[in-house]
This record gives C-alpha cells, structure tokens and sequence, in this order.
C-alpha cells in the first residue's frame, strides 16, 4: 500500500506544481498595474507542501533590477517569495498547492487602488478545487486565512 500511495501521490504533486505554474503565468497575462521596479512581478510564485513539507515551488523569472523600498526596508521580490514558500507559508495537514504575490505592497494596489493583482489567480485555484474532491481555498490576507468560497 505505501508503494501505491507514494505514486498517488508524487503524481498529484507534479499535477499540482503544473497547475500552479500555469496558475501564475495566467495571473501575469491579466495583471492590470505597472511595472516599476519589476519586484511585485518577481514576488509571484508556487509551492505544493505534503504533510508540512515544501516538496515543490516555482517563481517568476526574476526580472528587477533594484529592490524596492517599503517603510525604509529594502525588499527584493525574489527574496520575499523564496522566504515565504519556505518559511513563513503555514501549510495544512495533508497537500496544499498555495499560488501567492508576496510583495506587500499588491494587497493594496488590489483591494484599495483596484488593479488586478492576484484576483485571477484565486478565480482558478476555485475551478481547480472543483475538481478535487475535498480541495478548499483559502486567501491569506495580513496573515489571516479565510476560506473563499
């Protein structure tokens, strides 16, 4: 049984890295606001956990030049999306595809100035847990989760 299940399950790993990957390159194709240093663009990215563990990510190609400054900290898109998938991503029990833009200021360039950041995203992560029996999504917002329904 565990051969089986190991096979079960590195295949739907490698299903759901394929997902996420295209998950993000379909936000990109619809986002809506300008690229000024590039690092919202390269704080994009993908991680698929199983039991806690990050067993897989993926992220932008990285395409700034100059790390941006937010509140006199200096932050570099790829850096951010690379420390969170491993270590401040809070994955669930079991297997978790989580498909994020990381950089802190797109939450506001989102839901306050009303660009398409991430919206796109979490519209096809919806149609993909249609298909998984028992999938959920959930948005994560300022550290707080919230099923999305």
């Amino acid at each position: 049984m565990g051969k089986f299940k190991d096979t079960v399950t590195r295949n739907l790993v490698g299903r759901l890295a394929m997902e996420g990957e295209r998950i993000i390159n379909d936000e990109l194709s619809h986002v809506s606001y300008k690229h000024d240093t590039y690092n919202l663009h390269d704080s994009y990215g993908y991680g698929v956990y199983v039991d806690g563990v990050l067993v897989k990510q993926g992220t932008t190609f990285s395409k700034a030049k100059e790390k941006r400054t937010w509140y006199g900290k200096e932050l570099s898109g790829h850096e951010v999306i690379v420390d969170y998938l491993k270590n401040r991503y809070k994955p669930n029990e079991g297997i978790d595809l989580v498909v994020v833009a990381v950089m802190p200021y797109g939450e506001i360039l989102q839901d306050k100035q009303g660009y398409e950041v991430i919206a796109v995203a979490v519209d096809r992560l919806q149609g993909l847990a249609k298909k998984i029996k028992g999938a959920k999504v959930q948005l994560i917002s300022r550290g707080k989760t919230k099923n999305v329904e």
